[in-house]
């Protein structure tokens, strides 16, 4: 047997780090670029085993094969999307298969789209993760046009942005797979930079064609995702390599004198490392060279390896002299190598042993056919010349080699070489062992940044701080981090790892002000710790370098338990994780591997309160361990001992169904939170989600939550109503809530939808059930989230208006929605007549302040939910009626006269509103005569160009031909689909009197500009006015106005408008823009006889998959804007207004609803 005399701790008595430093002085300069700002966000979902486990249709979902089962439940979560099998699939030591799916586009990858599924050893759906996009697809394939830049050019962009240190002009030669190239012919990196065209999910919910470029310049191993158009914008950049700044937190590591060296002899496993260390099973080796790495020196800092200085024995005795006040590392270099070669080793068979196999992706040279990729030993450079006070780790994808860096720190005098830090290395190594298992062996940036990425450091602070543990450590034995190589006792990190709340404060709270990695990283290492002490205290502890194992494979002390349990974890999870699925993959690991024998012993963790590993499991023991009953409220306290509350807004959406038609009685969907969410597990919602910065806005938030938790789209809804928001404190766990309350009808199959049967349910629930609205309440009993009631009352409205009222209410919106014939004071007049018939239909027995704010209710969802693009005139008719009917309120009348003199004031203010066409009539003719009059008498004819086809325009178009004396030269835009323009023709020429000269050409929409040579005036309507005086009208205003301009830049650009379509405060950006029923554009087609309509229907199919290939998208929006610096004059029912005049009634009219809107 050959000796190995390792110079230094052995790795059961190692300490750990991976030093977190911001670089001063000497050391790698780094370049100016923030690479942060460019990190990819958390976006995957994690569906646990409890909510696997309740759905039917997943305990069902079993084939021949667990890759069969595992593809079979991703056609079912994600229907319709194009995907790829990713070949790195496994069957872990737990008996848990591992299969990872990547998803496509026209034959792309999209490249942070991640599916990964773990079936159970009875061959059934045990869980899976899934960040797949949902968004739209692009219809055209970006092959066939190649309108996108070289891979070169994508090279020059990322280096010239991110500051690169590649040079040199680079040609690009052909790899394996789709536009797949190797970059050849520059300097700087130590391997060809290679780029491979993918597309990109972007945080707004779109997609971007981008170059994938692959640039590993020892500092920064980067996938820099850049625009394939821009070669400027940079989407996103993974960064192989986990390197750390420190001078953040300091924490603390234990030094070499904690134990002397000793001679050990054969250390290795041959379970784990059948070849020893010093042989590939081809060949053996008397250096620092073996199969699972490569041990030199690298004073350089240099990219090449193979040929660097590292010790030789025949003997393979690598004895060599080593003290801690020698002050010229390299005096001491063979030590150096030795340990670090030693340490690295060791770590891998350790971890062997826990299930880092070939097939997992661990870091071997010759796997043995024994699965994975191989050729991936770890380069493990001692004493790195490329910096100071530092140490990092480059994990390429399997079957690439890993890289290990390790430098000289200068905080103490001598030096320090971090090689004799057992738990520098372990922590290094860790971030290869997370990002290899995380998401698959062959996707190794699932862990880049946000909360996965400090979950990355709190695993690699975690290891090494379990191997170090000693025969008398309790749970009350604390441990710092970098104490030893960077001279401070107290460690590197924020906060020692400590169970004791005084000690260490840290709880998942702690993650909000502490955004950085490395911060956050300790935040999960110390529940990890307290897990660690959790199974230790129920199981016990083997003070040994191995762990023992159970006929089952289940380690037999709670030490290695907890090792393998959260490495477990990490394979279940999906690509960026965050804490709550972290802590669920866990869970699950413990489920798999035990039986679920420590889910309380996993999840009772008095320094996560309130967070990631506070579930549900553990209900009453949590207040027998810790003598509270929410887990929440132990952590959410200020220096006062009071809650700090924490403001949340959310989306919460429920689902409705008329199984027997639409006048009968209607259901609601409640769905029961698991036990895995945050708040209020086990209670009825609707289905809820919060309100993140990348939504467009709640209604998007909406949308995404449903799909997400129910995996309905939406062909499977019909938006019915938007609820008034509201908010509310919830003392009992510290939130502020806003809530934004949704409606929508299930569409069956016959509709297009998926009907009941197309709900399947992810991991925030445990269930759902249909329940008759009116029986919702607030009850105990009933089980509802807080204020469930107040959210479902201000989308149904028969919960408060009594059926009979709420029924007109409910059938009038749906007519007011669906009317797409009536111009906005039409609709206006109908929604007066709405709130009328509605009041006479309320009990009015009592009107007191709930009354009043039922009827204000009404008026506010007939602005929001009938048809809100015309909402202006809609709100201003309103509020107009509230004044009045406030005015009855304040009088003193017996409730049956009250109630006769309301109707008879809103019916005072219908008439009212019937004399204003008269009077923008009247001031319109006022306008031309004042204005254009000797213009047009000395020529004999005006000429109007016009798009608009309103009873304002053809009244005063009518009044313009009888009473000016000219004859009237009207170009009128035919208008498609519907050719409003040519029924205008037909209106006119009915109308006008047969003595007055009026000529009538109807344009085509695209020969605005030919109509518009020679106009005097471009007529424009309005739907809705702005408070800048931007005018919303029919599309095709704009470009007629721009036309005119440009055409006949004396022409007047004139709107005639009543009043009340002027909008309250607010930009253009904030109103609604309608996108109608594409087939108002498609029959027009049937009418013209088109030819090739087959062929475009045939893409337009409801039932077509987005990412079927070819695919039409048809865009029927209504209504523009023209911007307030194209118009010449305000025609009104008040005269001739300005621009102010608008600003003063806008205001007027914002006051106005936050008056009889804002308190509801």
């Amino acid at each position: 047997m050959q000796s190995l005399l390792v110079l230094g701790l052995l790795a059961t008595t190692g300490v750990n780090a991976h030093p977190a430093h911001r670089q001063g002085k000497p050391g790698v300069q780094r370049r100016a670029v923030d690479l942060d700002k460019y990190r990819l966000g958390t976006v995957s979902h994690y569906s646990n085993t409890e909510s696997t486990s309740t759905n039917p249709a997943l305990r069902l979902l079993k084939r021949a094969t667990y890759v069969e089962t595992a593809t079979e439940l991703l056609k079912g979560v994600a229907p319709g999307a194009e995907f790829r099998l990713v070949e790195d699939h496994y069957v872990g030591s737990n008996g848990v298969a591992h299969v990872n799916f990547k998803q496509t586009v026209h034959g792309l990858d999209i490249d942070n789209a991640d599916f990964n599924v773990n079936i159970a050893a009875d061959g059934s759906v045990f869980s899976y993760g899934n960040s797949f996009y949902t968004g739209e697809i692009p219809a055209e394939n970006p092959l066939v046009k190649r309108a996108f830049s070289d891979p070169t050019q994508a090279l020059e962009g990322a280096t010239r942005v991110l500051e690169l240190p590649v040079t040199g002009e680079a040609t690009a030669e052909p790899l394996v797979g789709v536009e797949a190239y190797s970059l050849k012919g520059t300097s700087g990196a130590q391997e060809d930079p290679e780029a491979r065209l993918v597309y990109f999910a972007k945080p707004d919910g779109t997609l971007a064609l981008t170059w994938r470029v692959e640039t590993d310049v020892l500092d920064d191993w980067l996938l820099t995702y850049i625009d394939a158009s821009s070669n400027e914008e940079i989407h996103g950049v993974v960064n192989y390599v986990a390197e750390a700044t420190y001078e953040v937190f300091p924490w603390g590591i234990n030094d070499p004198d904690e134990g002397d060296r000793e001679t050990v002899t054969d250390p290795w496993d041959l379970d784990a490392s059948e070849f020893t260390w010093h042989s590939d099973g081809s060949r053996n080796y008397t250096t620092t060279w073996g199969n699972n790495g490569f041990a030199q020196s690298n004073p350089t800092g240099g990219s090449q390896y193979e040929n660097n200085y590292r010790p030789s024995s025949s003997s393979l005795s690598f004895e060599y002299p080593y003290d801690i006040s020698m002050s010229t590392p390299s005096s001491y270099i063979d030590a150096s190598v030795a340990q670090l070669y030693y340490t690295a080793n060791l770590y891998h068979d350790l971890l062997y042993d826990l299930g880092f196999t070939e097939e997992a992706g661990n870091f071997q040279q010759n796997n043995n056919a024994k699965g994975g990729q191989g050729n991936d030993g770890i380069i493990l450079n001692a004493q790195d010349g490329s910096g100071t006070n530092n140490a990092n780790f480059a994990t390429p994808a399997d079957g690439r080699n890993g890289r290990m860096r390790m430098y000289i720190w200068t905080r103490t005098s001598p030096r320090r070489d971090c090689s004799f830090e057992a738990g520098v290395v372990l922590h290094e190594y860790t971030h290869g062992l997370s990002n290899r298992l995380t998401g698959g062996p062959r996707n190794s940036g699932c862990l880049s940044g946000g909360e996965a990425g400090g979950m990355g450091e709190g695993w690699s602070d975690f290891y090494p701080t379990a191997t170090r543990l000693k025969p008398g450590d309790t749970r009350d034995t604390e441990y710092p981090l970098g104490a030893w190589v960077s001279g401070n006792p107290a460690g590197i990190r924020e906060y020692v790892y400590s169970t004791n709340m005084d000690t260490n404060p840290h709880t998942y709270k702690s993650v909000d002000t502490r955004p950085s990695v490395h911060a956050t990283g300790n935040v999960w290492a110390t529940m990890l710790y307290e897990v660690l002490w959790n199974l230790i205290d129920k199981h016990g502890k083997n003070d040994g370098d191995k762990p023992t194992f159970d006929s089952n494979g289940v380690p037999t002390d709670g030490k290695f338990l907890a090792m393998k349990l959260v490495l477990d974890g990490m394979a279940l999870q999906p690509c960026t994780p965050n804490f709550v699925s972290a802590r669920d993959a866990i869970l699950d690991a413990d489920k798999a591997l035990t039986g679920g024998d420590n889910q309380c012993d996993v999840s009772t963790v008095s320094n996560a309160t309130g967070g990631a590993l506070a579930a549900s499991v553990c209900k009453v023991q949590f207040k027998r361990c810790f003598g509270i009953s929410n887990p929440i409220m132990a952590s959410s306290r200020n220096g006062n001992d009071k809650p700090e509350l924490k403001k949340r807004a959310v989306a919460g959406s429920f689902l409705f169904r008329y199984p027997d038609g639409d006048e009968k009685k209607a259901q609601v969907a409640l769905f029961r939170r698991s036990g895995a969410v945050r708040t209020y597990q086990h209670k009825l919602a609707p289905i809820s989600g919060s309100v993140e910065k990348d939504d467009a806005n709640p209604l998007a938030t909406a949308l995404r939550e449903i799909k997400e938790e129910t995996n309905l789209d939406r062909h499977s809804l019909e938006p019915l109503r938007i609820g008034k928001p509201y908010s509310f404190v919830d003392e009992s766990i510290s939130r502020e809530w806003t809530i934004n309350p949704f409606a929508f009808r299930l569409k069956d199959k016959s509709e297009g939808g998926k009907g009941e049967e197309g709900i399947m349910t992810d991991w925030e629930h445990e269930g759902w059930e249909w329940h008759d609205p009116s029986e919702v309440n607030e009850s105990e009993r009933f089980g509802g989230v807080p204020k469930l009631v107040n959210s479902l009352r201000r989308v149904w409205p028969e919960y408060d208006l009594g059926p009979d009222a709420g029924k007109a209410l409910t059938s009038d919106l749906q007519r007011l929605r669906d009317d797409h014939e009536s111009g906005a004071r039409q609709l206006a007049g109908m929604a007066i007549s709405t709130l009328r018939e509605v009041i006479a239909k309320m009990d009015s027995s009592a009107m007191d302040n709930t009354w009043w704010e039922n009827v204000r209710m009404v008026a506010w969802h007939l602005c929001k939910n009938g048809r809100e693009s015309m909402g202006a005139a809609i709100t201003s008719a309103l509020v107009a009626v509230l004044d009045r009917i406030e005015s009855v309120l304040a009088q003193s009348l017996a409730p049956p006269e009250k109630i006769q003199r309301i109707l008879q004031a809103i019916d005072e203010q219908a008439t009212e509103r019937e004399v204003s066409t008269s009077r923008i009539r009247a001031n319109f003719i006022t306008y031309l005569r004042d204005n254009l009059y000797q213009e047009i008498a000395s020529k004999g004819s005006i000429v109007i160009l016009t798009v608009s086809s309103s009873s304002t325009i053809s009244s005063c178009l009518l009044e313009a031909a009888a009473s000016l004396g000219v004859a009237l030269d009207l170009r009128i835009l035919e208008s498609r689909p519907k050719c409003e323009g040519a029924s205008l023709a037909a209106k006119l020429l009915e109308a006008v009197d047969e003595k007055v000269k009026l000529d009538i050409t109807l344009y085509t929409d695209s020969s605005a500009a030919l109509a518009a040579d020679g106009v005097d005036i471009v007529l424009i309507g309005a739907d809705r006015i702005s408070s800048d005086a931007d005018v919303s009208n029919k599309t095709g205003s704009l470009p007629t106005v721009l036309s005119a301009r440009h055409v006949t830049p004396k022409a007047k650009v004139i709107i005639l408008s009543e009043t009340e379509k002027i909008a309250g405060p607010g930009s253009v950006d904030e109103h609604v823009v309608e996108d109608n029923d594409p087939l108002e554009v498609t029959n027009a087609w049937n009418a013209a006889g088109m030819q090739g309509k087959a062929v475009i229907d045939s893409s337009l199919h409801p039932g077509r998959s987005k990412s079927d290939g070819k695919r039409v998208t048809i865009k029927n929006i209504y209504f523009e804007w023209v911007p307030a610096s194209l118009i010449d004059a305000y025609v009104t029912e008040r005269g001739l207004w300005s621009s102010g005049d608008i600003a003063k009634r806008s205001k007027w009219i914002g006051d106005e609803m936050d008056r009889f809107f804002k308190d509801l």
